[in-house]
């Protein structure tokens, strides 16, 4: 039984060390993420040009910003919160009064979020995860 165990973890972690290893497969998925959150950004733009309206593209904008970037998003939209909360009190509040350095804010800290999350974070765990395994398989062996 012994035997069988260490090959299923040398098989698990090989087949997640592929998954990640695959560069240009990589590379798309990057170009894709980062291509629809800056397609993401372009659309409430012109959703607000040339006055802000409504808060519907914005709604939006920031749902769709929170499913990109999930968990970690909400983490950082609950930190922007708390600094327009601090900057309101401060004269820098005209950055959260202007709606579209609004924004700009929220995209770029989503955005950076997002990008650790799944592009650093993520691989590393993978990387983790598979030296974990190949570890036990070989002890095992």
């Amino acid at each position: 039984m012994r035997g069988f165990a260490a090959a299923a973890g040398r098989r698990l972690a090989s087949s997640l060390g592929r998954t990640m290893t695959n560069s240009r497969a990589a590379r798309w998925i990057q170009v894709v993420w980062l291509g629809a959150m800056v397609a993401a950004l372009v659309i409430v733009v012109i959703g607000y040009w040339p006055v802000p309206s409504t808060r519907e593209p914005s709604i939006a904008f920031l749902g769709f910003l929170l499913v990109m970037s999930f968990p970690l998003g909400y983490i950082g939209f609950f930190v922007l919160g708390l600094l327009a909360d601090v900057l309101a009190l401060t004269p820098l509040r005209v950055v959260f009064e202007n709606r579209f350095a609004e924004v700009i804010v929220v995209w770029v800290g989503l955005t950076a979020m997002g990008w650790f999350q799944w592009f650093v974070l993520v691989p590393w765990l993978v990387r983790a995860l598979r030296r974990r395994l190949l570890a036990r398989a070989q002890r095992a062996a």
